[in-house]
């Protein structure tokens, strides 16, 4: 009897990776409070007599967020090629899927 061969190629692959992502729309360092120079106040009642503060007021311009983390996605990748009774069949098969946490995402209140 005749040792048939019929399997002339199979791989399997897989690989698995974690990325991450800090786009959140608004800028960077979400974790920290931004605040803006706004100038100098007018000292004087009614701008009588009135005169530049030597003083630099501040306004906040965004709250941070203290609790926000870095996005993260574990990413897995399965695949198989084969090649069956000398190449008149063959294929490629993937099974990709990835696990995310951590989603930061941009939310807006009603009539803003």
């Amino acid at each position: 009897m005749e040792n048939i061969q019929f399997i002339d190629l199979f791989k399997f692959r897989t690989s698995i990776g974690k990325t991450g992502a800090d786009n959140v729309g608004g800028g960077r360092w979400a974790y920290l409070t931004e605040w803006q120079q706004g100038g100098n106040s007018v000292m004087g009642v009614v701008n009588e007599g009135a005169e530049a503060s030597p003083y630099a007021w501040f306004r906040e311009t965004r709250v941070g967020n203290p609790n926000v983390q870095w996005e993260e996605a574990l990413k897995y990748n399965v695949g198989v090629d084969f090649e069956l009774f000398k190449g008149l069949i063959t294929g490629k098969a993937d099974l990709f899927w990835d696990h995310r946490q951590y989603i930061i995402t941009g939310w807006r209140t009603r009539g803003t």
